[in-house]
């Protein structure tokens, strides 16, 4: 008897509690302010609307009824629910965890295929009025919010046909929530301007509910109000189609996609909704346009380029998840906008530029009407949003990654990549064909957090390389960090950052007092601590200067890692022609060595560039969400065997420098034969005029190209045909003759500083009278005499400035 008692009493009280959220929800209405005027709908109009919610229904619902077994265990979640209806109120058991209503997708399912099932249809109107009405009592985030939405909306938006009026409302102030307040969908005016002032469209909106925007047309009462808002939701897709300033989320000029302040390939994931999307407008009035199409190409053939084709991205791009090492770029993605791209463009078949890559990495798509696999795209790729260049050559990709004073180049949280302060200190890392693990030596277990490849960094003990506060977002004090490629290819896509060599450069200055949140320890990051380094990447080699290595710190070491890979695939490392697998040595500075990785990549380091050190050894390291842990719970943790090497710099180091030559692919005759070129003047293919801090130039003869790092004004250069520069600037230049006297040359500003859009003028002064061979409204000659002529270039977006010219 006590015990009905009190469950009467708990069901009282539960009721009781209801009606007052009843109460409260019935303030819980979708608010509509639209700028479009409503207009007569036409019979086409209908029929895409039509097409459109049944084209999002088979991607995200499916095209196949769930078995009996599904449906029953379905209706068992639900039940499980102890969902109660009286009258106008809605009582049940919270939902706490998200699991809780997978059986609404289910239900979505099934009703798309037994429309007359009134127990499902039943259940399935209870679900959604219990659970938007959960949503609407928090007022705020929940287990039913943000990333768990989408278990609600995606089934609820089909099931609008079985809703009454109160239970639509109810479901459309969620939405209305969750879209920031339909944030920018009614605004009759949204351009680039916009994006710079107000801010841009959110990725997070655009991956988790853009889908459920679009099909949402079809809760409205009228044909004409449908209409109306479907043109309202297909302009929100153009907006986000269009580039943004600066930091802001969307699209960038370079083919990048921005999130979280910087290039975020891991929120990319937003491209698999809008290509959804995109997929749905097919062969309708509300298609988009070409413009908005090959806008959004370049991001989806960029997320091609700085991956394998197993999807493997460099770890330096990695933001706040190290143990995400692959591109979120999926095959679904690449092949709607290959179909939807043919379309766009009129043609027969798919959108050659993505099939093709489509057809390499996964394999011909009978879809498609076309059946070319494109070769291993090779090329210098110039990524200046993020911070980073990528070159491609035979079957490999070599990235360089740096980060500036408004573009992070790690993201720390309170329990992610605690220890990932040096993802982005001049990082070198080459990918070759294959996953993370076997096919490039990658593990995140028994990773030195130290080393990573291509970076210069202070080697700290676990307690100060940890994060000092619970968020750290990585910056660097100066701004000058990116690249510029030469010899534009002009393949249509990533046209005018894609080019046949390039150049990538970072001027760094650690910056302390980083981040917010809790305090986990002292300051650990040291502003004493500078490089300036460049990387120039042709034919076969990538040609690596460091200078002006220095900080005061007296007790750590300060080193150049080269390689950090597993020790997974049986192969030895060399060390001038010598197996090297001892647990540990020291090479000598004063003279040249060569080393070769056990992933086949070599190494020719120059005399003089710190100390060359191998490690072989099993690795027991911090995880990566470990908030400051002891020496005993790191050593509870597993290890991984990897092979190490490093030039050691030293501790405290004053001005340091070194030179290194990055041979991917490589093996002991080619390093052998690479040496005996190098000890040979006249044979050696480069010659390094300058390694300072002001300017890094670099001849590689073969191909008759010059390279300039020069990260500061210069009044005076003495080497080649550059003579002053009067801002900070990439250059280099190809002679398209013997005695140059036609060349191609190129210029970026890396330094996007606070408004990346706005145009900067870089002075240049060449030796000699030079003509422009071709006009450039970037490229204006101010003087020209036998001695020298003076050349503008206006830069802007961190994009080059490529000019053909020849002596007069």
């Amino acid at each position: 008897m006590k015990v009905k008692i009190i469950l009467f009493l708990i069901n009282l009280f539960l009721i009781s509690n209801t009606i007052k959220a009843q109460d409260k929800a019935e303030g819980c209405k979708p608010v509509f302010n639209f700028d479009l005027p409503i207009t007569t709908a036409t019979i086409s109009e209908i029929n895409d609307l039509k097409n459109i919610r049944k084209s999002l229904s088979d991607q995200f619902l499916g095209t196949t009824a769930p078995t009996e077994a599904q449906l029953n265990t379905a209706i068992g979640q639900y039940d499980a629910l102890d969902i109660i209806v009286t009258g106008n109120t809605i009582v049940g058991t919270p939902v706490t965890k998200i699991d809780q209503i997978n059986f609404l997708t289910t239900f979505a399912k099934y009703l798309k295929f037994n429309p007359d099932d009134t127990n499902i249809s039943e259940k399935a109107v209870n679900a959604i009025w219990f659970l938007s009405n959960q949503i609407c009592n928090t007022k705020g985030r929940s287990v039913l919010t943000f990333y768990n939405y989408v278990k609600l909306a995606r089934p609820a938006i089909y099931l609008n046909n079985y809703l009454p009026d109160n239970v639509k409302a109810l479901f459309g102030y969620t939405l209305y929530q969750e879209t920031d307040s339909f944030k920018y969908l009614f605004d009759a005016n949204y351009d680039f301007s916009t994006t710079q002032s107000n801010g841009a469209i959110s990725t997070d909106i655009m991956y988790l509910d853009l889908d459920v925007m679009f099909a949402y047309a079809d809760w409205f009462s009228t044909n004409d109000e449908k209409i109306r808002y479907l043109k309202t939701v297909k302009r929100f897709l153009d907006r986000f189609l269009i580039y943004t300033h600066g930091q802001k989320d969307g699209l960038k000029k370079d083919g990048l996609g921005n999130h979280h302040k910087a290039s975020y390939d891991g929120y990319m994931y937003a491209f698999t909704t809008v290509s959804a999307v995109i997929k749905s407008l097919e062969n309708t009035g509300f298609q988009i346009d070409k413009p908005s199409y090959l806008r959004f190409r370049d991001a989806i053939y960029a997320q091609a380029m700085y991956s394998n084709d197993s999807g493997v991205k460099p770890f330096a791009m990695a933001g706040r998840n190290p143990q995400t090492k692959n591109t979120s770029l999926s095959s679904q993605t690449l092949a709607n906008m290959a179909i939807s791209g043919g379309k766009i463009l009129g043609l027969t078949g798919a959108d050659p530029i993505l099939a093709g890559v489509y057809n390499r990495k996964f394999g011909v798509n009978k879809k498609f009407n076309y059946n070319i696999v494109t070769p291993f795209e090779e090329g210098f790729i110039q990524f200046n949003y993020g911070n980073f260049g990528i070159y491609r050559k035979g079957n490999w990709i070599a990235s360089m990654k740096g980060q500036s004073d408004v573009l992070w180049g790690s993201e720390i949280y309170v329990t992610q990549n605690r220890f990932g302060r040096y993802q982005s200190y001049g990082a070198l890392e080459i990918i070759y064909p294959g996953d993370s693990e076997k096919g490039n030596g990658h593990s995140l277990i028994g990773w030195d957090w130290n080393y990573n490849p291509g970076t210069t960094t202070i080697v700290l003990p676990w307690e100060k390389l940890h994060a000092e506060r619970g968020r750290v977002d990585e910056y660097n004090t100066y701004g000058f960090a990116g690249a510029v490629t030469l010899t534009q290819l002009n393949k249509g896509v990533l046209s005018n950052t894609t080019g046949q060599s390039g150049l990538f450069a970072l001027k760094f200055k650690e910056r302390n007092n980083l981040g917010f949140g809790a305090t986990h320890g002292p300051i650990t990051h040291n502003g004493s601590f500078e490089f300036t380094k460049a990387y120039f990447a042709i034919d076969d080699y990538i040609i690596c200067l460091g200078s002006g290595i220095k900080n005061d710190d007296k007790v750590n070491h300060t080193v150049t890692t080269l390689f950090q890979r597993l020790n997974n695939n049986s192969n030895n490392v060399f060390v001038n022609g010598e197996k090297a697998n001892q647990s540990a040595a020291s090479f000598v500075e004063s003279q040249a060595n060569w080393i070769i990785d056990n992933y086949n990549t070599g190494y020719y380091i120059l005399p003089n560039s710190g100390v060359l050190k191998i490690k072989n050894s099993t690795q027991t390291t911090p995880y990566q969400d470990q908030v400051v842990p002891t020496e005993a719970t790191i050593a509870g943790n597993k290890s991984n065997d990897y092979r190490l090497a490093y030039l050691d710099h030293g501790n405290a180091p004053a001005n340091n420098s070194y030179e290194f030559v990055c041979i991917p692919s490589a093996n002991t005759k080619k390093m052998a034969e690479f040496s005996r070129l190098m000890q040979s003047p006249q044979d050696k293919p480069y010659v390094v005029y300058q390694n300072t801090i002001n300017q890094q130039i670099i001849e590689y003869k073969p191909a008759k190209t010059w390279a300039y790092a020069l990260p500061s004004a210069n009044t005076k250069i003495n080497n080649g045909l550059i003579k002053s520069n009067d801002q900070p600037c990439l250059v280099m230049y190809k002679g398209l003759n013997p005695d140059f006297t036609k060349i191609v040359l190129s210029v970026s500003n890396p330094d996007l500083g606070a408004s990346p859009s706005t145009p900067k003028v870089i002075t240049l002064i060449l030796k000699n009278k030079w003509d422009l061979l071709k006009s450039n409204p970037n490229a204006n000659i101010i003087s020209s005499t036998a001695a020298e002529t003076i050349i503008q270039f206006t830069t802007a977006d961190g994009l080059p400035v490529e000019i053909e010219a020849r002596i007069l």
